[in-house]
């Protein structure tokens, strides 16, 4: 993010983490006109794009990595015959 600001830099962190655009700025002390003025900013958005990618990535990461030993929990669960449906 080596072309953002200080500030524009805070306020990505804070949309990442914060439920709703208006809550993120409250989180860093920025009107919601500015938050509009920084994501009408090419460097902003692509910056932000790259977070969302780089979330998605470690979260799909994640799945893969737990998603066989779920499977094989399900299939026990499934199996087993002391467990009525």
């Amino acid at each position: 993010m080596e072309d953002l600001t200080l500030k524009e830099e805070k306020f990505l962190t804070a949309l990442m983490l914060a439920p709703t655009m208006s809550e993120a700025c409250e989180r860093v002390g920025i009107s919601r006109r500015t938050a509009q003025r920084y994501m009408a900013k090419t460097t902003v958005r692509s910056a932000y794009r790259k977070m969302r990618n780089q979330a998605m990535e470690q979260a799909t990461s994640r799945l893969n990595s737990v998603a066989v030993d779920a499977v094989e929990v399900l299939t026990a669960i499934m199996n087993d015959t002391k467990i009525s449906p």
